[in-house]
């Protein structure tokens, strides 16, 4: 299914000079690798970063903000964007917690052999592996469309995709995860119990999954079809 946002704003623009800098490239140029820079980055070098070209972007682009459809554009831009970042770290959380899920059934002994000889656990945690590379998969997705010079305007519903299926499918991995740690998932002793509260929390923050679903959706909607 093609991602889109919006059907008045499918087509690419033609060009785009120095001075003619739309706030969608702004922020695929400058303010994203920025703040992906800040991951990894400390904060000195963050501060030095583009600090020149972004000066004389924003220059440009305050200007170019005076249009209301240029606000509408940056404000699609931040909303999708932060949706596909949200998902950034979503995805580790379950990887983590499936790694260590992985871990304690090699260790753990239950019937007379290690609980990963069992067939449910076997299942488990198969599916659990499964859910970590969809969401893995989604998000690089969503961020590689919303990132691509060849994307005029980026798609909120390709956002969307991505934030509810990774925060999903992080919850429903860390709940698979404590199942198999047991009671010890629920103690202090081990992490499990964290895990799952900071994925839960994920389906409600930016935007609970419910509502999202449902904006979403009306991007879904083709008034061809309606006969309108």
């Amino acid at each position: 299914m093609k991602l889109r946002s919006d059907k008045s704003h499918r087509a690419r623009p033609t060009s785009l000079t120095e001075s003619q800098i739309s706030p969608g490239s702004f922020m695929r140029k400058l303010v994203l690798p920025v703040m992906l820079g800040a991951l990894t980055l400390p904060a000195p070098a963050v501060a030095q970063a583009n600090v020149d070209d972004a000066v004389a972007a924003l220059g440009d682009l305050s200007h170019q903000l005076r249009d209301p459809e240029r606000q509408r554009e940056m404000k699609l831009m931040m909303q999708a964007m932060t949706e596909v970042l949200l998902g950034m770290p979503i995805a580790p959380l379950a990887q983590a917690a499936a790694d260590m899920a992985l871990d304690y059934a090699h260790e753990r002994i239950a019937g007379g052999t290690q609980i990963i000889n069992h067939q449910s656990v076997k299942s488990r945690l198969f599916h659990m592996f499964r859910k970590v590379e969809a969401s893995r998969a989604i998000t690089r997705r969503g961020l590689d469309y919303n990132n691509d010079p060849e994307t005029a305007v980026p798609s909120l519903c390709a956002a969307m995709f991505s934030k509810t299926t990774g925060t999903q499918n992080s919850f429903e991995v860390c709940s698979d995860a404590l199942q198999i740690f047991g009671g010890n998932g629920l103690t202090k002793e081990y992490p499990m119990e964290k895990m799952l509260r900071d994925a839960r929390a994920s389906l409600i923050e930016d935007g609970c999954n419910e509502v999202l679903a449902i904006k979403g959706g009306s991007y879904l909607i083709d008034d061809e079809k309606l006969g309108k």
